[in-house]
């Protein structure tokens, strides 16, 4: 089966945990039989169909122009799975990504107007929407039928190491 994974919002720790962590360990179990070309960009040849792929997977889609080429693979005959990890729509006002220097979100009401009915028609649109939590698949469930839970996983020997102490007006 060849998959192609879209990190259409680029080289971040959603789409580390939520795309390229389980895909790569999905691609090297010998028995799955996975091709997996993983790509922050998206070629030609995979939205027009030229280079043919069984499944396209792509996590947190809400950019306008990203969901623009999502739509044009969604003509095409093959799957195309779409994962969210986080509540988009009920992102707070104090949020920092709405003024923060080095984020990459519009202003709200750009967010409320074009990013989110953008985010709403990826997920109808897609052959499949996985999510991280129960509650955000209630929320993805307004938009398509065919959503199920992938729970994020955490080693739990993680949870129990020993954190580095901080001195005064030391920060994380």
């Amino acid at each position: 089966m060849k998959v192609f994974a879209w990190a259409a919002s680029g080289q971040n720790g959603c789409a580390y945990y939520r795309l390229v962590l389980p895909l790569t360990t999905l691609a090297e179990d010998t028995v799955m039989n996975v091709d997996l070309d993983i790509r922050t960009e998206l070629p030609r040849s995979i939205i027009d169909g030229s280079c043919s792929v069984d499944v396209v997977v792509s996590q947190r889609l809400i950019q306008p122009p990203a969901v623009d080429q999502w739509r044009q693979m969604a003509t095409e005959s093959r799957a195309i799975v779409v994962d969210y990890d986080d509540d988009d729509f009920s992102v707070r006002d104090d949020n920092p990504g709405w003024t923060s220097p080095s984020s990459n979100w519009p202003n709200k009401e750009t967010w409320v107007r074009e990013w989110l009915p953008s985010m709403e028609r990826a997920i109808a649109e897609a052959t499949l929407v996985t999510c991280s939590t129960s509650y955000l698949a209630n929320v993805l469930r307004q938009y398509s039928d065919n959503v199920v839970v992938l729970p994020n996983w955490i080693d739990a020997g993680l949870l129990a190491a020993d954190q580095p102490l901080r001195g005064p007006g030391e920060h994380l």
